[in-house]
């Protein structure tokens, strides 16, 4: 299971820990998404890292330098963390980077974060790590976009954002995923890890505040399922993606620009 922080790094993180306000200004700040990656908290401004906490390390590991070449870095200061963020989005800010869906991906995780939400969204692009998996035993690579947990029902979903008519057809498209998709989730392997990751997930967020389940946490995930959300700029988009659904059992959220789950 790699996104789970050990203890040197949660001890940190929580109250009265040397990161501990590296972490709550990531929460506060809605353009920030601190995501729990092979054992680090990284936080991503966009589609970039901006800032990585590993709990073996003494200090941060700040931006990549080729946001900044030939600019002066300006450290954080773990006190103060802000201005580091301020500065290091304005640096990301500069490139040139396909980064509306990851945009969106944070705004549907940051508004659904709590629990009054109907869809409490635990992770963004998970993926089945298979390294240890026989070649023969491998299925193909997927991201899923939003891993969330319906807290009525505990099911499990994994949604794919869409947005457009482009995103409806070819490699990348609706069919395409629907098949990926649907060998995930018949994967017991896959299944098995994800229920695990998914509730350490859930715990570690919400003692960190990154979640606001409060002591309501999701007590048991029942079924896995699949989740399309479709963001339309047109009432034409939105008629081909109703076509495209019918006659599968999947759970759609069709949405205009707004987009919220």
């Amino acid at each position: 299971m790699a996104r789970i922080l050990n203890e040197q790094l949660m001890k940190k993180l929580r109250k009265g820990g040397d990161w501990e306000l590296i972490c709550k200004e990531a929460i506060n700040d809605p353009d920030l998404s601190p995501e729990i990656r092979d054992g680090k908290l990284i936080i991503y401004y966009q589609k970039g890292k901006i800032l990585t906490l590993e709990g073996k390390k003494e200090r941060p590991e700040v931006l990549s330098e080729g946001y900044y070449k030939g600019i002066p870095l300006l450290d954080i200061n773990t006190k103060k963390p802000k201005e580091y963020f301020m500065w290091a989005k304005e640096m990301i800010g500069k490139h040139n980077i396909s980064k509306r869906e990851f945009i969106l991906q944070q705004r549907i995780a940051k508004d659904n974060a709590t629990q009054s939400s109907r869809y409490l969204v635990v992770d963004m692009e998970y993926q089945f790590a298979q390294a240890s998996i026989p070649n023969e035993e491998r299925i193909d690579k997927t991201r899923v976009d939003i891993v969330a947990v319906e807290q009525q029902t505990g099911n499990v979903i994994l949604f794919e954002l869409k947005q457009g008519i482009n995103a409806l057809d070819g490699k990348s498209g609706i069919e395409d995923h629907i098949r990926k998709t649907n060998l995930l989730i018949g994967n017991t392997r896959f299944c098995d890890e994800l229920r695990k990751d998914i509730s350490q997930i859930i715990r570690q967020k919400n003692e960190l505040g990154i979640l606001k389940c409060g002591k309501d946490l999701p007590s048991k995930l029942a079924q896995i399922k699949m989740g399309i959300i479709f963001i339309s700029y047109s009432k034409e988009e939105q008629e081909r993606f109703n076509n495209l659904m019918k006659g599968h059992d999947i759970l759609t959220i069709s949405k205009d620009f707004s987009c919220i789950l």
